[in-house]
């Protein structure tokens, strides 16, 4: 049977707590470096970079709705068309749709009134 150690004394429990954040801390940027000098990402690196789960990443390359290749069963990203992939579809600021869907409805207004005057 292994011995258990109970630590009660506080700063002994924030110095180990610190440590393993400080650990932590070091592995995602040391991930992120190997990532940022990457070019081409397997599955688990291109969730991260995108910041998608792996089910949803593998979702998306199963409908073919995000740029991928496939040797045998392992599929592998460029890094370069994720990043153009994800800037590909901007979504307007809300305040510029609700001016682009008051627009269209004036648009809409007077071309249903031509019709009528027609």
């Amino acid at each position: 049977m292994q011995n258990k150690t109970i630590i009660t004394d506080v700063k002994t429990i924030e110095e180990i707590v610190n440590k393993a954040v400080l650990k932590a801390s070091e592995n995602i940027k040391a991930s992120n470096q190997v990532v940022e000098n990457k070019e081409r990402l397997n599955t688990i690196e291109a969730a991260n970079f995108l910041g998608f789960s792996k089910p949803h990443l593998y979702r998306l390359t199963s409908q073919g709705r995000i740029p991928h290749y496939k040797k045998g069963k392992f599929l592998t990203f460029k890094k370069s068309e994720l990043e153009e992939w994800l800037l590909s579809k901007p979504v307007k600021p809300m305040e510029q749709q609700t001016v682009i869907e008051e627009k269209a409805k004036e648009y809409l207004t007077l071309a249903n009134r031509r019709k009528r005057k027609s």
